[in-house]
């Protein structure tokens, strides 16, 4: 209050907001736009002073996981090593198979547990154990994976693993710091569903897997509150009974080995069957939800071919070609060349995980009136692939580019190596995926957009004021459905 006081005085401005209808607006009628013919050939003499300048070609680097990662064995758990070679921080992960596919109130448990005590401490008094130590710590659930991690200074790593163990055994629960963080939950869930872009998000979700998903598969409102504190307890305490594998990073691996090796068991309990989620096809329909906003957003979703190791590079220069960046033909056409939009862009994803699909993302963010034109304007693009050989061979160049200046270390090496193996490989795909770009060509990029792109069929989702729809265009796209926020949040 005295820094207010002494500071907060006449020198400050306040905006008042006022809703309602503006009865004196005045609306221009729109002139029309007249595209700007791009010469994509023309180089100014400052381009061409930067592309005649020498530059040392960067070689790409990739990782040997089987020297950069030194494994044993801790009665049944596998322990990995990598060794630090920057400075005295240290890392102990601890990397569980299963997540909320598994236990979608593991989530839960996760988050309570972060502001628990014990029979010995009280949270306050943890936090201050670990900010002694110079240990910070970590609890993350993903749908497939559980971690815990540990990170600070090595020659107190002992120490730091000895109070989490501590921590997650002797862990008390508290019936009103739990009601706590259900209010917190619920509050964050109604503020979400005001904000636009995390309502595009769930839209978005809604046209790619339908009514059942992660998303819409949430703990009710009527289960937060009725659980018990101790059931979310007992996830925690029982961790340390199931499978993992234990990531070691540091200088020491005999040190920190012995730090970690008195707390692992033998795995007495196996997770839950995780929960299967279904990838359905997208067949033309229109999802649409009631925003107040000057603006229209869209995004059609298109679910493409299981994923496939080979494309990696393909997909890799389809984006830099022709759906995103600044660069891209997609932004130069839509937004530099015809102003319709304010960002658009075409997406290539593939599946983080072998037998699921990958998708294909067409975005377009503009002024309600523009969004036909804008669309009419996208679909003459994505009919046939623009054969641009110069900007084609940028794009090739700048995805090689990006691969040779990426570098996988520290603790990225573990966690890379994972993704991986939920791929089905063992090796650093880069690799592959270098080898498939520098023999790239441009028949090659439109065969590819010929069989994976262009049959697809799209799902549309669009977030605007309905009032602003202009029904006959939308028509054109598809079936249309206006879903409820609830709908697309599950709450």
């Amino acid at each position: 209050m005295k820094f207010a006081n002494d500071f907060f005085k006449d020198n400050y401005v306040v905006v008042y907001k006022e809703k309602g209808v503006n009865d004196k607006l005045v609306r221009v009628e729109n002139p029309g736009i007249t595209p700007i013919k791009l010469n994509r050939e023309a180089q100014s003499p400052f381009l061409k002073d930067i592309l005649n300048t020498k530059v040392a070609e960067i070689k790409p680097e990739f990782i040997d996981y089987k020297t950069a990662i030194q494994t044993s064995k801790v009665k049944d758990k596998t322990v990995s090593f990598v060794k630090n070679k920057y400075n005295e921080i240290a890392q102990v992960s601890y990397v569980f198979p299963f997540g909320t596919d598994n236990d979608k109130e593991l989530s839960l448990a996760g988050t309570l547990f972060e502001y628990l005590g014990t029979d010995k401490y009280t949270p306050e008094q943890l936090k201050e154990e670990f900010y002694k130590l110079g240990i910070s710590y970590s609890f993350r659930t993903s749908n497939d994976q559980t971690t815990v991690t540990l990170s600070g200074l090595e020659s107190n790593m002992k120490k730091g693993v000895e109070l989490m163990n501590h921590w997650m055994t002797n862990v008390k629960a508290d019936k009103a710091i739990y009601s706590q963080t259900v209010k917190t939950i619920l509050e964050a869930r109604e503020v979400a569903k005001k904000d636009k872009v995390r309502i595009m998000g769930a839209l978005s979700n809604y046209a790619k897997y339908g009514k059942d998903s992660r998303m819409t598969d949430v703990i009710s409102k009527a289960r937060l509150e009725s659980i018990d504190a101790v059931e979310l307890v007992k996830k925690i305490k029982t961790l340390n009974q199931y499978p993992y594998e234990v990531l070691l990073y540091g200088q020491d691996k005999a040190g920190m080995e012995k730090a970690v090796q008195p707390y692992i068991v033998n795995a007495s309990l196996q997770p839950a069957k995780a929960k299967e989620y279904a990838e359905p096809a997208t067949t033309g329909k229109v999802y649409f939800t009631n925003y107040d906003m000057v603006q229209m957003e869209m995004a059609k979703v298109a679910k493409a071919s299981s994923v496939n190791l080979s494309n990696f590079g393909k997909a890799n220069v389809f984006n830099e070609y022709f759906g995103r960046g600044l660069s891209s033909i997609v932004f130069q056409e839509i937004r530099e060349s015809k102003s319709l939009a304010y960002s658009a862009y075409v997406s290539y994803a593939n599946a983080s995980e072998k037998g699921h699909a990958n998708y294909i993302t067409n975005y377009i963010g503009t002024q309600a009136n523009k969004l036909p034109l804008a669309v009419n304007a996208m679909s003459e693009l994505m009919a046939e692939l623009p054969q641009i050989p110069t900007q084609f061979e940028n794009a090739r160049g700048s995805a090689l580019k990006q691969i040779a200046s990426n570098r996988i270390n520290r603790t990225n090496i573990f966690f890379s190596q994972l993704a991986l193996k939920k791929l089905g490989v063992d090796y650093d795909l880069r690799k592959d995926t270098y080898a498939e770009i520098q023999g790239l060509t441009l028949p090659q990029l439109t065969g590819f957009y010929n069989t994976e792109v262009k049959p697809v069929q799209y799902n549309t989702a669009i977030i605007g004021k309905k009032e602003n729809l202009n029904m006959d265009s939308i028509n054109k796209m598809g079936t249309f459905q206006e879903v409820s926020l609830e709908e697309i949040f599950g709450y």
